[in-house]
């Protein structure tokens, strides 16, 4: 659906919705520097799936306050690297994965290494 026809189905629907136009925000900070009349209620999502593209899971918190990071304990393994996009999925930046691990914990953000399989 676009952006419209979720509009229409709501209006259908006779649901309750306002809707704030603004410019593109690409995280919370740059939603922090628009006008929006419920900020309290801001909600950050994130959407993944899994690399045999057979499970699919929407994740929302709350204006993304505390996060905690999920990392599969294999990355810290040979070679010990890590792909990821820069807040831009037209690249791909490679870390070490302990390097990564230490600029996410300079922020305070939490951390927990788990075995995917």
């Amino acid at each position: 659906m676009d952006k419209q026809a979720i509009y229409d189905y709501l209006k259908q629907k006779n649901i309750w919705h306002e809707i704030t136009e603004h410019k593109a925000v690409y995280n919370m900070a740059d939603l922090a520097q628009i006008a929006v009349p419920y900020p309290e209620a801001d909600a950050k999502n994130l959407f993944i799936r899994d690399d045999k593209k057979r499970n699919y899971y929407l994740i929302t918190v709350k204006s993304e306050i505390r996060v905690k990071v999920f990392l599969d304990k294999t990355f810290l393994e040979a070679p010990g690297l890590i792909g990821v996009h820069p807040n831009d999925n037209t690249a791909t930046v490679w870390l070490r994965t302990q390097d990564l691990l230490t600029i996410i914990k300079k922020h305070g953000t939490k951390i927990e290494l788990v075995r995917s399989k």
